[in-house]
């Protein structure tokens, strides 16, 4: 039982450009509640879509809502076989219309009150059936004040349906109500999403497109422990640069990349081989010893203040850290703070910046200070 299925998908800006917002604003992969009005209400006019046949009957449209579960939405459906009408005495077609800055939201709604054929109110997933007509184009309502968004909007048109496999008396029957078409058209629709994820299984090995609840199975088959204490975005960048980061495990590159990854920003390392021509300076003894310690298998990383907030971001990164370094190697991990602190670590221009010169005075005489900002 094999059916070709053609469909229209809403999934980047443009498709959604070609439309009409009010109140609300594009985000990725979709658009999104931006300033609802004082009901709290943002609207969406699609573009018009063209199936080329007349009379098409329209299968199927499904969307995703991401945010507000409190939030409602409500799905109006248009069609019909032209694009021009006359009312009044005035002449419309319907694309510019569509498009037009100049008529209001509300006006839209009212000249293309007569193409209305379904409206819904909370489905995401929708039979189209009853639909009729060569041109289809909605418009979505969605009703809240907190962040909302909406997505995937894919709308189906099925080259046959279901009821044509079955014995011609079956589908003279069914003429007038319809009710097996429909019927067949709920398992028919379980089939189709079926088909498509089967077709789509490449996307769920792909980090960059997987859905969420996959991330940590993918990390699994990677071997990356304690995957669950990535952050969404950090953990996609992970596992696409997987191969490379495995490849360079145990390099001071591969400490810097996997710090970076996760904080947004490149640590500073200090090795201990690196202090050695300091050894015979005073230096060494009193500021360099104590901040780094002698040993020889011993590094420190460190991080800026604002990369590490809490007591709990630390020992995430420590134990990310100890995951990337040799086992025998001994890693100290330091928060550069915002402030300065002498012999310890403060650094010109990391975590303390020298800034401009300011007179001042002390017992009458007149000081040059420079003002150290951090």
């Amino acid at each position: 039982m094999k059916s070709k299925l053609s469909y229209f998908i809403f999934n980047k800006r443009s498709d959604f450009e070609r439309g009409y917002l009010e109140n609300m604003k594009y985000n990725e992969g979709g658009i999104a509640v931006d300033k609802a009005d004082k009901n709290g209400r943002s609207r969406f006019l699609s573009r018009v879509l063209d199936s080329y046949q007349t009379d098409m009957n329209w299968h199927r449209l499904s969307f995703d809502v991401n945010g507000d579960t409190a939030g409602t939405y409500k799905l109006t459906v248009y069609a019909g076989n032209t694009l021009k009408f006359e009312l009044d005495g005035e002449l419309y077609q319907i694309e510019e219309l569509v498009r037009s800055p100049e008529l209001s939201f509300d006006k839209k709604m009212d000249l293309l009150e007569p193409y209305i054929q379904k409206q819904t109110v909370g489905l995401r997933d929708i039979l189209l059936h009853e639909v009729v007509g060569r041109y289809l184009w909605i418009v979505l309502e969605m009703y809240s004040h907190e962040e909302m968004s909406v997505s995937n909007v894919t709308i189906y048109l099925p080259n046959r349906s279901w009821l044509e496999y079955l014995p011609s008396i079956y589908q003279r029957a069914d003429l007038e109500k319809g009710f097996l078409d429909r019927y067949l058209g709920i398992f028919q629709t379980l089939h189709e999403d079926l088909n498509f994820k089967i077709r789509s299984v490449a996307e769920f090995f792909d980090a960059d497109s997987s859905d969420s609840e996959f991330l940590q199975w993918l990390a699994g088959w990677l071997d990356i422990s304690d995957s669950y204490i990535w952050p969404e975005n950090q953990l996609r960048s992970l596992l696409s640069r997987s191969v490379e980061l495995y490849l360079e495990r145990g390099t001071k590159k591969s400490i810097e990349d996997i710090v970076q990854l996760y904080t947004g920003l490149e640590p500073y390392i200090v090795e201990s081989f690196q202090l050695e021509k300091f050894k015979e300076s005073e230096v060494y003894e009193t500021t360099l010893l104590p901040m780094y310690g002698d040993s020889p298998l011993g590094f420190t990383v460190l991080v800026r203040e604002e990369c590490v907030k809490t007591a709990q971001d630390f020992d995430i990164l420590l134990k990310i850290i100890e995951e990337m370094k040799p086992v025998q190697m001994e890693l100290k991990l330091v928060v550069l703070k915002s402030y300065i602190f002498l012999n310890q670590y403060s650094f010109l221009g990391i975590n303390s910046v020298l800034g401009q010169y300011r007179d001042t005075s002390l017992d009458g005489s007149l000081l040059t200070l420079a003002v150290i900002n951090n």
